[in-house]
């Protein structure tokens, strides 16, 4: 038996509540991993360790002599639950190797993750080209695995994912991706393959996937032959993806819709023009912020629920903020959801220092030795707004736009278990400190 884990958290990466930990985060990538290995005679079993205890994980591997542990890494948030799997797994099994990766945690970081985690292998970049060299199999790029769900004891607690387009490369300065080339969109005969696949393994549990994509940016000719492959499958089931609110117009959302697009995660960042021209989003805020209130109003009249990403960057102050704040106390009504953060400094080499573009704009950072202890860094955004401070405001802002309700809507698809209860989510709530919620109840 070939194993896959994917690290888990020891607690949420926000406010730790019962709420929070409803999440079950999806690693896709890994799947298809193993996916990909499942297509040899090997037998293969997907974990994830979730909000689950090291110590349970590896009671559910059981005794597994001299083989290898495939490790993912999701987050630099995993890395301490990672830490005490990997030394508990080798108190157990010294004989145990341990191939470690994820890109975005360990490309520029490979000996800081080796000696964190205790890995034998680090593996950079897309995992399928050393996989493929391990197994014999055949590598091509740009072509994305079919995820095998049934590889995972516990699937139906995940709601699935299909991934359908890989990079960006649109160059915001606060993304992981601002280089990463944009792969183009997965053929659509594929991804309407996969949501039959998925439809039939559920089975009557309702599935509400997420169509993955750092940037979703389908021409027409892609959406039509999507809708048409889907009305060929007599497919129904409604989806999840994520865009920015300047790529897709109201004929395209309109063909989407009727090819079930349900939630659309728009990525605003911000409605300050200042702010939009420091984080290099656009170059002309006027026209941007025009057509992000042309596509809220267009998911609004289709019925699309729109969920809008926001990032509190650095040089933030309080006239930036009311900028943001008038901006969506204007289309509140055409906003299904939000998620709102200050921006966190992922850097490509752990120097104790912010590089000066950050520091130019008024950020310092809140710990010196957070870089090279987490591999990542909170920052005070300018004189006047501390860190603290802004993780205060973005709850605020997110309680006076959502709702409970609005909240588990969202969240049901692609976050929360397919199987899970609008009674059990509200129970949640209540035992939650109603402070730390993102949502007015």
């Amino acid at each position: 038996m070939i194993h896959f884990v994917s690290a888990g958290l020891l607690q949420p990466k926000k406010k730790d509540n019962p709420v929070n930990r409803l999440n079950r985060y999806l690693n896709y990538g890994m799947l298809g991993l193993a996916s990909m290995v499942s297509t040899t005679k090997n037998e293969v079993m997907v974990h994830h360790g979730s909000y689950r205890s090291p110590s349970s994980v590896l009671t559910e591997l059981g005794s597994i002599g001299e083989s290898t542990i495939y490790l993912s890494l999701p987050s630099l948030y995993a890395i301490p639950w990672a830490q005490i799997f990997v030394s508990k797994l080798k108190q157990q099994e010294p004989g145990t190797k341990v191939v470690c990766g994820g890109r975005w945690v360990v490309d520029h970081h490979e000996a800081w993750i080796r000696s964190r985690v205790g890995a034998d292998v680090v593996v950079t970049g897309f995992g399928e080209k050393y996989i493929a060299r391990v197994f014999g199999l055949q590598y091509n790029t740009q072509v994305y695995p079919p995820l095998n769900y049934a590889l995972m004891p516990d699937y139906l607690e995940y709601p699935p994912s299909i991934e359908t387009s890989r990079g960006c490369g649109r160059g915001c300065s606060f993304c992981v991706e601002q280089a990463a080339p944009w792969w183009g969109m997965r053929n659509p005969n594929e991804v309407v393959s996969q949501l039959t696949e998925v439809e039939l393994l559920y089975g009557p549990v309702k599935v509400r996937p997420f169509l993955e994509a750092s940037l979703f940016q389908p021409d027409n000719l892609w959406i039509s032959d999507f809708l048409k492959a889907r009305q060929v499958h007599k497919q129904t089931v409604q989806w999840r993806t994520e865009t920015r609110v300047d790529v897709l117009n109201t004929k395209q959302l309109e063909t989407l819709a009727c090819a079930g697009l349900k939630v659309l995660d728009l990525g605003l960042e911000s409605a300050s023009s200042t702010q939009l021209l420091k984080m290099n989003k656009t170059r002309r805020p006027d026209i941007y912020l025009h057509r992000a209130s042309n596509t809220l109003q267009a998911c609004y009249d289709l019925g699309i629920w729109p969920k809008l990403n926001i990032v509190l960057y650095a040089g933030e102050n309080n006239s930036t903020l009311r900028e943001t704040i008038d901006w969506l106390n204007q289309y509140a009504s055409l906003i299904k959801g939000i998620s709102i953060n200050p921006v966190i400094y992922y850097p490509e080499s752990f120097e104790s220092n912010l590089p000066a573009q950050l520091v130019n704009l008024g950020a310092t950072l809140t710990d010196h030795r957070q870089l090279k202890e987490s591999g990542f860094a909170n920052i005070n955004l300018s004189n006047s707004l501390s860190y603290e401070k802004a993780l205060d405001i973005c709850l605020q802002i997110s309680r006076q736009i959502m709702t409970a309700r609005d909240f588990y809507d969202l969240k049901m698809f692609g976050y929360f278990s397919p199987t899970l209860t609008l009674n059990e989510f509200m129970t949640a709530t209540n035992q939650s400190d109603q402070k730390s919620l993102p949502f007015k109840v």
